[in-house]
């Protein structure tokens, strides 16, 4: 008996417009895609391109992957798609081939063009310094250690670092709470980093409270954490909600209903515009401010309301100084010259000393 026909189908269609700056082009099949000898294909990343324009514009960077049943190929693009541009992918021709009817696969792409309008985020927490949030932990019975540490892969720059307990059946969790609602007629897109030693699930949550009990309202989407021990950018798109929410708290679930364990990282936590302005004035006021910047041998900090304590780390996350301001002013002669995060209160800041 002979095979069906072959049906592959792409997403986004061909002259697809007003395609989402997050897309993930998809190709799909009733058929397993193969190598040409016959053998399972392990990395699809040879054989699939996203490219700006055409099928000969500047090749866009993807992670690429291809699922259990090998009949689906997706291009997750490592960044952002620009907005208003148009966009060539698809497999390459005679590279792989199609299981059930021995047949190479050609001519299998499609073109698309996205939003014009690009995707306006703001920060909300990047472990630097910037902070639109009034609270951020973990949770858990009890919570797993919740540092600031410098970049694991080598960055210049402090991340999150979470060390995820056994409790909770796997779904301990981090918590944001927002200085205020994010503004939901605005994008409705949320990214954040992660750097993770596994492959697991992700579950984002926004709501409005904190405890289970009181919250009234809330939504949930997954994605997936597909390279490990590398930094992956994560967008979750949530334009199913309506425009008059009020949510307030973010929850991110890394290694969702998994046992623990696992040590995580994360940075650059983005959402939309806040509700109203006051939460950009209580951040422009709390922000940690000092100069000059870069240094020689003292920095001076405007907006200290009294002297305090201030804690200098290295890019190694390794205290080099802890020592208490004299009229708002640090003394960081015995420094050597380098890259440093001053750190007051928990809010961090980066310094180079000359």
């Amino acid at each position: 008996m002979l095979p069906p026909n072959v049906v592959t189908e792409l997403s986004p269609l061909e002259a697809a417009t007003d395609v989402s700056q997050t897309a993930v082009p998809t190709i799909s099949s009733n058929f397993q895609f193969v190598n040409l000898d016959g053998s399972t294909i392990t990395d699809v990343s040879p054989f699939v391109e996203l490219r700006e324009d055409d099928a000969s514009g500047t090749l866009v960077s993807t992670i690429a992957s291809i699922n259990a049943a090998k009949n689906s190929i997706s291009l997750k693009p490592s960044d952002l798609l620009k907005a208003n541009t148009q966009y060539w992918y698809g497999i390459k021709d005679n590279v792989i081939k199609y299981k059930e009817n021995n047949t190479n696969i050609t001519a299998t792409s499609a073109m698309f063009t996205t939003k014009s309008t690009a995707i306006n985020f703001v920060m909300y927490n990047d472990f630097d310094g910037t902070s639109l949030t009034t609270v951020s932990e973990t949770m858990g019975d009890p919570a797993g250690a919740f540092t600031t540490v410098a970049d694991p892969a080598g960055g210049e720059n402090m991340v999150a670092k979470w060390d995820k307990g056994n409790s909770w059946g796997g779904w301990e969790r981090i918590h944001l709470q927002l200085n205020a609602p994010f503004d939901a007629t605005k994008d409705d897109i949320f990214s954040f980093r992660v750097y993770s030693p596994i492959k697991t699930g992700i579950r984002f949550k926004l709501a409005n409270a904190k405890e289970d009990s009181e919250i009234t309202a809330n939504y949930e989407t997954d994605e997936e954490i597909i390279l490990e021990n590398q930094w992956q950018t994560v967008y979750l798109n949530t334009s199913e909600l309506a425009d008059g929410v009020s949510f307030d708290h973010i929850f991110i679930f890394l290694g969702r209903g998994a046992s623990g364990g696992t040590t995580f990282y994360i940075d650059d936590i983005k959402g939309p515009q806040l509700q109203g302005t006051a939460s950009v004035n209580v951040f422009e006021k709390n922000k940690l401010r000092f100069y000059p910047n870069p240094a020689n041998n003292t920095i001076h900090f405007s907006n200290l309301e009294m002297d305090t304590f201030v804690k200098i780390y290295d890019i190694n996350a390794k205290q080099v100084l802890k020592q208490k301001t004299n009229n708002k002013k640090l003394s960081i002669r015995t420094l050597k010259s380098g890259f440093y995060f001053v750190e007051v209160n928990g809010a961090y800041q980066k310094l180079i000393k000359q």
